[in-house]
């Protein structure tokens, strides 16, 4: 009894094709696998850390007044956005993952370009010590231009 991949067919001329199911899968397996570049596939983990960062950001404590994290952490506004400190982010991710300067720039040039912006919208709230922190704010525009990044979208 012949195999289910050797029946003859229509389509093969009712000739038995030996190796089909192989030739299928052989076919399939290209046609899935997608050559990305390494760096372009490094830059891609990087941002999905960043991205899991800010997945992570919790909610303001006073919701009447809200102010983020003194230490710099990601923060969940009452209006949707994220505020958090570029460099206390990056020190987190460095702490498990290697990370260098230029790839942290890297990633900053690639979601400026993605976003068509000059620099990152920068706010200067009043902590509750009194200082004034420099924070960075991402919104929905943001965070979506990050998660295409993480995936190698663009």
């Amino acid at each position: 009894m012949p195999r289910r991949s050797q029946v003859a067919s229509k389509k093969s001329d009712w000739k038995r094709v030996v190796g089909l199911c192989t030739q299928l899968l052989k076919a399939r397996d290209h046609a899935n696998n997608i050559m990305v570049g390494t760096s372009s596939l490094r830059y891609a983990t990087l941002a999905g850390y960043l991205w899991t960062s800010l997945n992570k950001a919790t909610s303001c404590k006073d919701i009447d007044k809200p102010e983020p994290h003194e230490n710099g952490r990601a923060c969940l506004m009452p209006d949707g956005c994220v505020l958090f400190q570029w460099t206390k982010v990056w020190e987190e991710i460095g702490d498990a993952h290697d990370v260098a300067p230029s790839e942290r720039q890297a990633i900053r040039h690639r979601l400026l370009r993605l976003v068509d912006a000059r620099d990152f919208v920068h706010v200067r709230p009043r902590l509750a010590s009194g200082k004034r922190g420099d924070f960075v704010s991402f919104d929905k525009i943001w965070l979506d231009a990050l998660q295409a990044l993480s995936v190698g979208e663009k």
